[in-house]
This record gives structure tokens, sequence and C-alpha cells, in this order.
């Protein structure tokens, strides 16, 4: 009993001190920079909500990094265009980017804006593997073969022919790769609001902060009980 006492009172006395120790450095947020300081841990964005990013497909086209997110195309962050089917690939034509779906191809100027949209209708071959270029005219990798069209991409051609350049994705470094994460999630959770839920035990369901209350509970009845004995005490 004696020593299931002093773990109690051991197990007490740790959470006191860091419940104090919080509000003091809450108290100091500013001075301490705790809004300055960042967490983005996996578990910690899916608590409060804040989605997390897969890129599903990126290619280094001139100046720019063409990525796809969720069926929209990006231009260095900035959304192009939306609901389009999986990239199979990309390449630089003169000052034009072109990027092939498996059913249409997209045209982008060189700063990244939309052009255009070809597809069936504008005479595309269907089912589209990839995207390459021979001597400087697109080439489109297909289930029934290779063809070739001119810098207009009005005009194909079936061909069989060797020594295309095709289109590779793009290892995409880890600078670059923070400008994404930066633009789709944020900076994280500061540290000065992680401590205060933390206090007001919110970073669990209900119970956390029925749990948070009860601590307080109990710090002030062995507080109230201190002074009741310190009373009883004096001379």
């Amino acid at each position: 009993m004696l020593y299931l006492k002093l773990f109690v009172s051991l197990l007490l006395s740790l959470l006191f001190i860091s419940w104090a120790s919080i509000a003091v450095m809450l108290n100091h947020a500013e001075r301490l920079g705790l809004d300055d300081l960042a967490l983005t841990g996996k578990r910690l964005m899916q608590h409060y909500q804040i989605a997390e990013f897969e890129i599903d497909r990126a290619y280094l086209l001139g100046r720019k990094v063409i990525a796809q997110i969720d069926h929209v195309i990006y231009a260095d962050t900035q959304a192009v265009i939306s609901e389009v089917r999986p990239l199979v690939g990309g390449v630089m034509m003169d000052e034009v980017m072109v990027l092939a779906t498996d059913d249409s191809l997209i045209l982008l100027t060189a700063e990244g804006d939309f052009l255009a949209r070809l597809g069936a209708a504008d005479r595309v071959p269907p089912e589209i593997q990839n995207i390459g270029l021979a001597y400087g005219e697109p080439v489109l990798q297909t289930r029934s073969g290779m063809w070739r069209s001119n810098f207009l991409l009005d005009d194909w051609e079936k061909i069989d022919l060797a020594g295309v350049s095709w289109s590779q994705t793009y290892a995409m470094p880890d600078s670059v790769y923070e400008e994404y994460r930066l633009y789709f999630v944020g900076q994280g959770i500061s540290l000065r609001q992680l401590l205060s839920d933390l206090q007001r035990g919110r970073l669990t369901v209900w119970l956390g902060v029925w749990f948070a209350d009860l601590l307080w509970l109990l710090m002030t009845v062995l507080a109230l009980l201190s002074l009741w004995r310190w009373s009883l005490n004096r001379p």
C-alpha cells in the first residue's frame, strides 16, 4: 500500500510539473518562439485534419516542373487544369509543352498556361502509352504502334522508327518537393498550438478533455488537502 501511495504521488507530481511547465511556456510563447516551431508528423496532421498529398507523376519541361496530383495538373504548384486522366508523358516543343494522357494531349505555354486539349475529335491516336520526340517532331507510342505528327499536331501517320527520345518521369529533388509540401500542407502545426491543445486535453477524442478536467480537479483537491493539513498543524 505504501508503494502504491508513493507511485500515485509521484505520478501526480510529474503530471503537475508537466502541466505547470506547459503553462509557463505558453505564457512566454512569443519569447520562446513557439509559433515559429512547426511539427508535421503524419498522425499529427491527420488529427488536425490537414490532408496529406502525393505526387502521382512529375516531369521537368523547360523551366517548369509539371506535376499531377489527384487528377489536377500543376505547373510549379500552380493549378492549370483539373479532371485530367493519369499522365503518361510530356515533352517540350519549342515554347509549347505537350502532355499526354491515354486519350488526349494537353498543350501548355512555356510559362505553364493552358492552351488547348486535343482528343479523338482532333484525330489524336487512342490508347497512348508514352510521348517522345524524333528530330523535333512529336511521336506517340500507342497500343497499335507508333505515330508521328508535325509541330501543329493536326496530322498523324503510323511509323516504325528507332531513336525516339521518349518522355521520362522527373525525380523531384527535396527542395522542389518541399515547395509542393508547403503549398498543400503548409508549415504544419505550431508548437504553441500543440501545447495549448495538450494542456486542454484536446489531442485525443472527448476522453482527453475529461482527463484534463479530472487532472485539474485532482490537483485542486490535493492543494486544498495540503492547506487543510497545514491549518490543522498550526500551533
